[in-house]
């Protein structure tokens, strides 16, 4: 009962935030009365922080099977967990980032040191190829990283889809297409994402707040500028961990 209790609040907080969802809504949304769910949680705040700890757990769970794989790549290991985020990053909405840091600054605090941390495990990852060969030894594993959620940040911002003649999955495609080639030991194999992307155009009304990591200062921020993203990776581009190995 916990789990089912878990999931579907932590769905509803995703999608309406938690500030202004009250018990009523919360007991009706998983098919309860009030009073047994307040059998387990006799407060929201104590919810809240059970439904936090849960996708704390749950992502982590996720993203260190995949890593822990023995049988996958590197470039296999870093397509799944960006997808697997892709999918929570989807169902998240603006009011659910505010939420975080207005209402609850410690839980922002707490979600920004795990943000850090996955991504820290990402560049793990990088680190793995570059041992393996897979992955170019002069790159800086962390900063490679960082630039591709930038990137993968900037192209599901609000106001650049509605600017732009890119799809999504088009957009999406490119950026983490030219992340492999750029990262990638001698020739690179590009991975066929458009067989393996969500279809996010299906949903004209999802927030496609994507690849943030849990990192709710860009979901609260309208004006993330993607040509200056794009502009950086160009730049990027001059120097060695973009350029083809000769």
């Amino acid at each position: 009962m916990i789990e089912r209790i878990l999931e579907k609040t932590l769905h509803l907080f995703l999608s309406s935030g938690f500030s202004k969802t009250n018990t009523d809504e919360i007991a009706k949304n998983i098919g309860i009365s009030k009073r047994t769910l307040y059998r387990y949680y006799d407060a929201k705040d104590k919810l809240i922080d059970a439904v936090f700890a849960f996708l704390r757990e749950k992502v982590t769970k996720q993203h260190e099977a995949i890593i822990k794989d023995p049988s996958k790549s590197p470039s296999q290991k870093l397509r799944e967990i960006l997808l697997i985020i892709s999918e929570l990053g989807a169902k998240m909405g603006k009011t659910f980032a505010k939420d975080i840091q207005n209402v609850r600054p410690d839980l922002y605090a707490t979600m920004s040191a795990y943000r850090r941390h996955r991504i820290g495990r990402l560049a793990d990852v990088v680190k793995e190829g570059q041992a393996t060969g897979e992955f170019r030894k002069e790159i800086d594993a962390e900063l490679t990283i960082d630039v591709l959620i930038a990137a993968l940040d900037g192209i599901i911002n609000p106001t650049y889809l509605i600017e732009s003649t890119f799809s999504v999955s088009t957009a999406f495609e490119t950026v983490f297409n030219l992340f492999l080639q750029g990262i990638e030991n001698g020739k690179s194999n590009l991975l066929e994402t458009k067989k393996t992307i969500p279809d996010f155009e299906s949903d004209p009304d999802s927030p496609l707040l994507l690849f943030q990591i849990l990192n709710f200062d860009d979901l609260t921020n309208d004006s993330t500028d993607f040509s200056s993203t794009i502009q950086s990776l160009e730049d990027k581009k001059k120097s060695t961990w973009l350029m083809n190995a000769n």
